[in-house]
């Protein structure tokens, strides 16, 4: 716990690939589509403009992180925003 909060504090290492996570526009652009809501790879290709395979790496990159969280439905893959990864950042 943090002295001056109530809050727990994030993990530094954690905290820093988050943060490194959110260097590139394009990371940047993907988390403000989920924040919208649950979107599969299709419709964030399509969205932010770049092939699958692109988008694959930006989200790996983010899931590493914490940012993003995915599930399986049926043979879609569905992505989310990580919020309690997004609470420590504030």
């Amino acid at each position: 716990m943090n002295a001056h909060s109530n809050t727990v504090t994030a993990d530094p290492t954690q905290l820093a690939r988050a943060f490194q996570a959110l260097a590139d526009d394009k990371r940047v652009r993907v988390l403000e589509l989920l924040g919208e809501g649950e979107r599969c790879v299709c419709e964030l290709a399509e969205a932010i403009d770049i092939t699958q395979p692109l988008l694959s790496c930006l989200l790996r990159t983010l899931r590493e992180a914490g940012l993003v969280s995915s599930r399986q439905k049926g043979r879609w893959v569905l992505y989310s925003m990580g919020r309690k990864a997004l609470e420590h950042l504030e």
